[in-house]
């Protein structure tokens, strides 16, 4: 399906569109290597066709994943696909849903009195913050301008924007590989991940519960409660240990 698991257990998250498939086909792009490019560029076709679901009629990313700080980085992507000529979208959807994730994040306060990205999703977000994030980690955002690689006179950025696929009609769309339901609907241009098992345990232990990956569903518009009760959660209780989904 496009998808790659982000390491142990077996997380499914950004990672997929601003690592994943943007090094490798990037750099078999830049290096002139077709056949490097005919491989991994059919792998970021695939996950682009899925992927275009997941971003709200407000531009909004799906907030869901570590590394969250990096905010429209998530566009990184869409403009590797239309870079490389490897994508399943048209040039107006593609540049919608680029212009829309940078657009929600900066009329929501993500750049400080300072014009400074902060360590946060909106505004300052201690919870969002990783071990390794640090003052400067925001600025992986910077990836969400790859499309200035394209030249003034690509189609990208000549045709007109087109509705974003939430936009168009409601949709339900499963995914077996990566364990996600996607559902959107564009009466209100929301878009929700029915969680499946994209979060797997260990068969011989128990991880520390990840409300950004270990939960019933994500969606465009709400994130999970970090502390106290856990939201959105099914679990079976042993004396004072809970078990995982």
């Amino acid at each position: 399906d496009g998808w790659y698991t982000d390491g142990r257990p077996r997380a499914v998250d950004h990672y997929n569109g601003w690592a994943f498939h943007l090094y490798p086909a990037l750099h078999a792009h830049l290096a002139g290597d077709e056949r490097l490019l005919a491989r991994h560029g059919a792998r970021l076709e695939a996950h682009l066709r899925s992927f275009a679901h997941t971003f709200g009629g407000d531009g909004a990313p799906l907030h869901q994943g570590r590394s969250l700080i990096y905010r429209f980085a998530s566009a990184a992507a869409l403009w590797t696909g239309a870079l490389t000529g490897h994508t399943p979208l048209t040039p107006g959807t593609t540049r919608r849903l680029a212009s829309g994730a940078l657009r929600h994040f900066l009329d929501r306060g993500a750049v400080d009195e300072h014009g400074l990205l902060t360590l946060g999703w909106y505004g300052p977000c201690p919870p969002l913050v990783q071990s390794y994030s640090g003052p400067a980690s925001p600025y992986w955002a910077s990836k969400g301008f790859l499309g200035l690689l394209l030249p003034a006179d690509h189609p990208v950025w000549t045709d007109p924007e087109e509705p974003a696929p939430v936009e168009r009609a409601d949709t339900v769309l499963g995914l077996p590989a990566p364990g996600r339901l996607i559902q959107s609907t564009a009466a209100d241009g929301l878009v929700r991940v029915h969680n499946h098992g994209s979060d797997d345990q260990p068969a011989d232990e128990v991880l520390p519960d990840d409300p950004l990956y270990s939960r019933l569903a994500h969606s465009t518009a709400t994130g999970p409660v970090f502390e106290g009760t856990a939201d959105n959660h099914f679990a079976l209780l042993d004396g004072d240990e809970a078990s995982e989904r």
